[in-house]
């Protein structure tokens, strides 16, 4: 179930990067608003797949590197990242400096937004009594 909230939740932080944004990264217009929230659950997939996936590789591949630039590195692999997803579905960046940016974005707006998301089921403590 909670995987289910991730790719909610980066498919909304994709499409209101979309919204903010639309000269740096857009989902094109599919003819109906069925199609377009399609696009974006399967962006959000791809994103939701790729970050539990592929992002933990590349962060450890880049440790070096990401230590010596103090942590902005990921940002780079972020982009990166979001490039891929662009690949893979209906997502259009304008260049790298657009995957940039809109990592950037959406990192801050899937932070936000899963500030939201429920917790696990806590077990109940008895008290003894």
């Amino acid at each position: 179930m909670r995987f289910l909230w991730h790719v909610v939740f980066s498919g909304a932080a994709l499409w209101i990067a979309t919204q903010l944004f639309p000269h740096w990264l857009h989902f094109p217009v599919l003819g109906n608003t069925q199609g377009t929230v399609w696009a974006v659950l399967w962006a959000g997939l791809i994103l939701g797949l790729a970050n539990a996936i592929i992002r933990p590789i590349l962060n450890f591949l880049a440790f070096p590197i990401t230590a010596l630039t103090f942590g902005l590195f990921s940002l780079v692999i972020n982009a990166g990242i979001l490039s891929l997803v662009a690949n893979f579905s209906k997502l259009e960046l304008n260049g790298f400096g657009g995957a940039f940016f809109g990592a950037l974005v959406v990192m801050v707006l899937n932070w936000f937004l899963h500030q939201f998301m429920p917790d696990k089921a806590k077990p109940q403590q008895r008290l003894r009594e």
